[in-house]
C-alpha cells in the first residue's frame, strides 16, 4: 500500500536503535545508509518498531553518523531491550517533510495526487530538494509553484 503522501516508490532504510540509559534510545543511520535516503536537512522520519510505530526526526549530528532525535517512546515501549542494539526500518514521513501547499493540492487535486504518486522516490525527492534547499519565504513559495508546474506536466 502507498502512504498517501509518498511518491510511488517509498524504500525502508535500516537504522541501529540503542537502549538509553533514560529510557530513550538513541538512533544512528549509517552514512551510506543517509546518502540513499536523498532528502537534505533534517527528515521526519516513521520507525516500523516491533511493537509499532513512532516518529522521529533524521538529523546530521556529527562528522559521519546521522542520528534520529525527538524519539517519543522509550526502547520497551518500542519492543527493544534497553541495552542491546537493535535493528529497526524507518520510511520518510511524508506528510510532514512536503510543504503544505502539496500535502493541500494532493488531498484536493486527485489529477494532482495520481501524478505526484507515480514519481520515483528519486525524482520526488529532487523535486522536494529544490525547495528545502530555499530559505525565505517568498523563495520556498516561487520553488513550490514550480515544483506543482513540473508534476503537472508530467515530467518525470
Amino acid at each position: 500500500m502507498i502512504a498517501p503522501y509518498s511518491p510511488a516508490t517509498n524504500p525502508a532504510f535500516e537504522c541501529t536503535i540503542r537502549g538509553g540509559f533514560n529510557d530513550r534510545p538513541s538512533a544512528d543511520i549509517h552514512p551510506t545508509v543517509w546518502r540513499e535516503m536523498r532528502l537534505r536537512g533534517s527528515v521526519p522520519v516513521v520507525i516500523a518498531t516491533p511493537n509499532g510505530t513512532t516518529s522521529a526526526i533524521a538529523a546530521k549530528m556529527g562528522e559521519h553518523y546521522t542520528s534520529l532525535i525527538n524519539i517519543r517512546q522509550t526502547a520497551e515501549e518500542m519492543g527493544f531491550h534497553q541495552y542491546n542494539d537493535s535493528t529497526a526500518w524507518l520510511t520518510i514521513d511524508w506528510a510532514q517533510v512536503l510543504p503544505a501547499s502539496i500535502v493541500e493540492r494532493i488531498d484536493q487535486d486527485k489529477n494532482f495526487a495520481q501524478l505526484w504518486r507515480s514519481l520515483t522516490f528519486e525524482r520526488a525527492c529532487e523535486l522536494l530538494n529544490s525547495v528545502r534547499r530555499k530559505r525565505s519565504p517568498s523563495s520556498i513559495k516561487l520553488e513550490t509553484q514550480k515544483l506543482i508546474r513540473i508534476v503537472l506536466s508530467g515530467h518525470q
